[in-house]
């Protein structure tokens, strides 16, 4: 596994605040099989409901196919995408096809098309390090494809991702466009690096139907 960035910033803030999966909010997501560095999992791509400080609802996306999301609170810090490789196409990714959306299957494409991306930087969900080659719909490939060919060279900003404080392997990393700036009563303080800390890593893989229910593995 390859780690998808090293951070490097002076005096960056960070804001801590805490999410808690919520199975019940309303979402669209869609049981599929992947394959990720040769293993494969049973996962329910798409989106996922979480709740941020107890209170405030969103629904974002799986960053890394090879963690699993705890059922919370997990302590997490915002970082806007331009910090990470490929996160202004993810941006854009995001918020040209996540409103469109009404169905599981076209939820668990936008997923595929940004597990491909984060993992393998690619256009191909048949070759590298990311592939969808266990229980294939054809519609669903067809769309994520269409999804990433259309997101090459693209780019666009107002995604967070949002990685657990204790750690990427600790819980899932999320991403989507609520700001951090949109969580309030936060159970942390907001903290800022020393400006003689100019250096920090953030450290997670680069491993990186339609149906509602309980939630397992990545989403």
């Amino acid at each position: 596994m390859r780690f998808l960035l090293a951070v490097l910033a002076a005096a960056f803030p960070l804001v801590a605040t805490t999410i808690t999966k919520d199975n019940s909010l309303p979402h669209l997501f869609q049981a599929l099989s992947i394959e990720v560095n040769g293993n494969t999992k049973n996962v329910y791509a798409g989106q996922i409901g979480v709740y941020f400080n107890g209170s405030l609802p969103a629904l974002l996306y799986c960053a890394d196919p090879s963690v699993s999301l705890r059922s919370g609170p997990v302590s997490v810090y915002a970082i806007p995408e331009f910090l990470y490789a490929e996160g202004d196409r993810l941006a854009w990714l995001y918020n040209t096809y996540n409103a469109t959306l009404t169905e599981g299957w076209q939820a668990a494409a936008l997923q595929l098309a940004i597990w491909e991306v984060v993992v393998d930087a690619g256009d191909d969900l048949s070759t590298g390090m990311f592939r969808y080659t266990g229980n294939i719909d054809p519609q669903i490939q067809a769309l994520a494809n269409q999804y990433l060919a259309a997101s090459a060279g693209q780019s666009s900003m107002g995604v967070q991702f949002w990685v657990p404080s204790q750690g990427s392997s600790y819980s899932q990393t999320l991403l989507g466009a609520i700001s951090a700036s949109e969580i309030v009563e936060a159970p942390e303080p907001r903290m800022a690096l020393p400006l003689g800390a100019s250096m920090f890593a953030l450290g997670f893989y680069r491993s990186h139907s339609r149906r509602r229910g309980t939630i397992t593995s990545c989403v």
